[in-house]
């Protein structure tokens, strides 16, 4: 039970590093004697970052005090996961006379798939999944001389692979992969490896940038979509991230993760006139990293000019000088993987 255990006092972006690990969106919140005093979700956190909260905030100023909670005496498995899909409740803990955890429960748990009104829907979403596959792979040169880069190894399958899974756990199947670096040899993979999702492609005569070559795709491409760069494993639930695009409306939606980064020196801050003010010394920041993953309704691709060269950024300040809706879903940095930069994915265990 400790991974699903927090005390009060803890931080935000230690609370979302420990909801990450345990893999159930959720924690339950304890006083110093051990009683459970609230919840916290990651989508909890991630409202408070939006609205600019400090991370280092305890998560009792975010706090979930009216939770749902079991009573070990008379908990009943089969009844309470029917209240909890009645209610639309994801989690909810057990208690014992004390009001200490002893268990938690889930819509997840495995005795929800033996309930009729239960039914984990296998079809293969509308949604597509657009993969940029056409990069250079100039961070990991020498390498990519020889293989592009969404064909690297990493553990017993090759980086897309993994990429394609991501989507693939969620019943997303439908993967359109864009190429024109080495794209023979990305297309002779996929003949050979035949995967189960239904693969197409897109070859870009000259390169375009990370979003150009959509301007070429809007017929193919209809309402909301998955774009991805080829070198982001993203390990997250992609039917919440696609739920918060259409939940507000977005044009655009950003994966951003948390990243704390630490400057190993004094920073000295100046005046105009190169005074010194003060020292920071050895400052820390906490930034939110644009991951390369992204949901694009089809409906702002007329912003992108065809056969123009287009970067990821520019399309977005065009979007937001038009006064798009462009949201971040923010994640903490445990659930991405750079496979892009050498340094990164050298760090990088078996997926």
């Amino acid at each position: 039970m400790e991974k699903y255990l927090i005390k009060k006092n803890t931080s935000l972006i230690e609370a979302l590093k420990k909801i990450t690990a345990n893999g159930e969106k959720h924690v339950i919140v304890i006083s110093n004697l051990g009683k459970a005093i609230g919840i916290i979700s990651d989508g909890d956190i991630r409202r408070a970052i939006l609205k600019k909260l400090k991370l280092t905030l305890p998560i009792s100023k975010i706090l979930n005090k009216n939770f749902l909670y079991f009573k070990e005496n008379s908990f009943n498995k089969r009844k309470a996961i029917q209240y909890l899909q009645k209610s639309k409740i994801f989690f909810a803990p057990i208690l014992n006379s004390k009001k200490i955890p002893i268990n938690f429960i889930t819509v997840n748990d495995s005795a929800a798939r033996d309930l009729k009104h239960f039914h984990k829907n296998k079809k293969t979403k509308s949604e597509q999944v657009v993969i940029m596959a056409g990069g250079l792979g100039t961070r990991l040169k020498p390498f990519t001389n020889i293989l592009p880069k969404p064909l690297i190894p990493l553990g017993d399958k090759t980086v897309i692979e993994h990429i394609i899974q991501k989507f693939s756990k969620f019943n997303f199947n439908k993967i359109l992969i864009t190429l024109n670096y080495k794209s023979k040899i990305i297309r002779s993979f996929f003949k050979e490896v035949r995967l189960k999702e239904t693969i197409s492609f897109f070859d870009e005569k000259i390169p375009l940038g990370t979003v150009g070559c959509l301007s070429k795709l809007k017929n193919k491409l209809r309402g909301n979509f998955f774009l991805t760069n080829a070198d982001s494993i993203i390990d997250i639930d992609m039917n919440d991230f696609l739920e918060f695009h259409r939940k507000n409306n977005n044009d655009v939606t950003v994966v951003a993760a948390l990243k704390k980064y630490h400057v190993s020196y004094g920073s000295c801050l100046i005046d105009r006139k190169g005074n010194l003010k003060s020292i920071d010394e050895k400052p820390r920041y906490d930034l939110l990293i644009n991951t390369g993953l992204y949901i694009i309704n089809s409906r702002v691709l007329k912003f992108i000019k065809k056969n123009k060269k287009t970067d990821i950024d520019e399309f977005l300040n065009i979007l937001l000088k038009n006064k798009k809706k462009v949201k971040v879903f923010p994640i903490s940095d445990l659930n991405w993987k750079d496979t892009g930069d050498w340094n990164e994915f050298s760090k990088l265990k078996e997926i």
